[in-house]
């Protein structure tokens, strides 16, 4: 190490490297068993070895790491901090930063190579003592022992397993050959470029790079060409001195402009890999923005496939939802644009189920917008009801200033749909049940809310209970409320009392109420063998008499 900074001109500096740098190389890896094999391998593999044996002792509880290459001590001994003793050919292949060998900094080693061996400790390692040369074994690679610790001993064999199962030398472990994989096994198209194979896979949560077996997690573009199914790339690096890593420990890549340049060509590989799909006849979905990208980098895709997911009303628990079903986009297929609140999607769903109305409803996906065939959709952009009491048709809200739950005569709604090419029309029907909830209105506040249920209506107290939980219900997270099944059932008691009451009279609402607080919190008291009789008597008495 030499001294930092010399003065070339009184007015000018030249930046150098501080010799206190040297006593901080033991911070430079967390020195981990992970990440000493994986030097030592690599190590190895640009020393030109051909195998790497791995043994352990437990008696001294030290791990030995030896291959056949030139040998560290092949041309004098030296460990030099960023010094690097490769050839012209692996300097400009790969860049080694000369630091590896300070990932066993933090605990003592011996290292032999050509008949010379030198034990160093944390000390030596960071350049406060001597290091002494003594006669070591007769080899040509190089031999490093170095101590574990009682979980690393237990743990060796996994470790060593990992490190050593995309590299690209055979490496034995005690004796026994570890197994080898191809990187790329699961790679649906491979894609040679600029010295790396980048192979297209099918997977959501991770982007990797295998640095000559050492794996590195990275960000590369994901493409999800069709539903839940999505495509990154994985890159096996075979000789690309463009690709960059952060010195010293290699855990991730340098964000440089070589890097800017990968990630385009993945998307090239993987809508490479889509454009041979769709000549096999699997169509994609790729969002218009990624098919604009895919002309930009070459590859004519068709257009995705006219396929739409049928629309669903919405619900106050955004947690209550279900799958909805494939719609082929064809005659009649209309995009559901309206901005409706869960009660007024319910009650509008009600009555588009059973009217004869020429139409299906498909979600909106603004990703399909700019292909031809979405484009041509008419959508429907405005839902009205008008409640009906006798001559009168009032709005929701009209009809709300008349009473809270009402039996109107009928139940109205116009759709309003507009086509691509201007033409507006509209779309009226039934339905049997319709909400009014003005502003501020809580989800919570069921009862805040007026409901009418038109006086033909066939619908029950269980089904209405049933169409009020799922226009209302919201539970709260709120550390103070109670847990969420709490707060349903009690939510299931107010619907269930509050649907008796307007399609029945109050005193059906409150035996069903009664019924359902003995349901919910009684039952499991009661025997089974035997009838239950509760008798409140006069003055609020409770009698409970057991029956056979």
């Amino acid at each position: 190490m030499t001294q930092t900074i010399q003065q070339t001109r009184p007015d000018t500096f030249r930046v150098g490297i501080n010799p206190k740098l040297l006593e901080k190389a033991r911070n430079f890896f967390n020195a981990s068993l992970t990440d000493v094999l994986n030097e030592l391998l690599q190590n190895a593999r640009r020393a030109g070895a051909t195998r790497v044996d791995i043994t352990y002792d437990p008696a001294s509880m030290h791990l030995t790491v030896e291959d056949d290459g030139c040998g560290i001590f092949r041309h004098g001994v030296a460990i030099d901090l960023g010094g690097s003793g490769w050839d012209g050919a692996t300097q400009a292949s790969e860049d080694p930063a000369g630091c590896g060998l300070f990932s066993l900094a933090s605990r003592t080693c011996t290292i032999e190579s050509w008949g010379k061996k030198i034990a160093l400790d944390e000390r030596k390692f960071c350049g406060q003592e001597d290091v002494a040369i003594e006669r070591g074994a007769e080899i040509r690679g190089t031999r490093i022992s170095f101590p574990l610790t009682e979980q690393e001993a237990r743990n060796y064999q996994a470790i060593a397993e990992a490190c050593a199962l995309y590299y690209p030398l055979p490496v034995l472990l005690d004796g026994e050959r570890l197994p080898r994989k191809d990187f790329l096994e699961r790679a649906l198209y491979r894609h040679p470029w600029a010295g790396l194979v980048l192979g297209v896979v099918e997977t959501y949560w991770k982007n990797q790079i295998n640095f000559h077996g050492l794996i590195v997690d990275t960000y590369l573009p994901s493409i999800q060409w069709r539903w839940y199914r999505t495509l990154t790339a994985w890159v096996e690096v075979i000789d690309c001195p463009q690709l960059q890593l952060v010195l010293p420990a290699r855990k991730e890549v340098v964000r440089d402009q070589f890097f800017d340049e990968l990630k385009q060509e993945c998307r090239r590989a993987i809508y490479r890999y889509i454009a041979q799909q769709c000549a096999s006849g699997i169509p994609h979905r790729l969002p218009y923005q990624d098919w604009l990208c895919a002309r930009e980098l070459g590859i004519h895709l068709p257009e995705a496939e006219p396929t739409l997911e049928a629309w669903m009303p919405a619900t106050a628990n955004p947690d209550d939802w279900e799958s909805a079903e494939e719609l082929p986009v064809g005659e009649g297929t209309v995009v559901f644009e309206a901005d409706l609140e869960p009660p007024e999607a319910q009650a509008f769903w009600r009555g588009f189920e059973n009217a004869a109305v020429p139409y299906r409803l498909a979600a909106p996906r603004d990703k399909y917008r700019g292909y031809s065939w979405y484009d041509r959709l008419p959508a429907l952009t405005e839902v009205s009801f008008a409640v009906q009491f006798g001559e009168r048709a009032l709005t929701p809200e009209e009809a709300a200033r008349e009473g809270r739950d009402l039996r109107p005569d009928a139940i109205g709604v116009t759709a309003t749909i507009a086509h691509p090419d201007g033409t507006v029309e509209t779309a009226p029907f039934t339905t049997d049940v319709a909400f009014f909830a003005g502003e501020g209105f809580h989800w919570s506040y069921m009862e805040d809310a007026a409901l009418f249920v038109a006086a033909g209506s066939t619908i029950d107290a269980d089904e209405l209970a049933e169409l009020l939980e799922r226009s209302f219900f919201s539970p709260s997270d709120d550390s103070d409320a109670d847990s969420w099944t709490t707060q349903a059932e009690d939510f299931r008691e107010e619907a269930a009392a509050r649907a008796h009451r307007l399609l029945s009279c109050e005193e059906t609402a409150r035996q069903e109420r009664i019924r359902l607080v003995v349901e919910r919190h009684l039952r499991w008291l009661l025997p089974r063998e035997r009838e239950t009789v509760l008798r409140f008597c006069a003055g609020g008495a409770l009698a409970v008499e057991f029956r056979e």
